[in-house]
């Protein structure tokens, strides 16, 4: 089994998106929050009433401790497909016989859905 790396289970994958979803979201929550917080001050600025009072209820929403819950609960959505490996006829030279037959193995693929 040299070379061979063990293929995640969807468990672990599942777990492994979620902690990264929670990451992401709560950087992006504070990221947006910094780009409204800018957009906020310009429109200030410039007179822009319409995109100002649009900025502050974004901002005001994000900000409520309920929206960022919510954002943390949307978990992206893990598909599990089965592929089989094709591989080549085992030819007759030593290399193949010392890396060994793994033609009916299968393998997992694992797409994440983030709706």
């Amino acid at each position: 089994m040299s070379g061979l790396l063990r293929q995640p289970t969807l468990v672990e994958m599942k777990q492994k998106a979620k902690v990264l979803h929670e990451d992401i979201t709560k950087h992006w929550i504070t990221r947006q929050l910094i780009i409204l917080q800018k957009r906020i001050n310009c429109a200030n600025e410039k007179g822009w009433r319409k995109e100002l009072e649009e900025y502050l209820e974004e901002r005001e929403l994000l900000q409520k401790p309920s929206e960022q819950e919510r954002l943390l609960r949307q978990t992206p959505k893990i598909i599990e497909e089965l592929i089989e490996i094709e591989q080549d006829p085992p030819a007759a030279s030593s290399d193949s016989s010392k890396q060994g037959n793994i033609s009916g193995l299968t393998q997992e693929l694992v797409m994440i859905d983030i709706d």
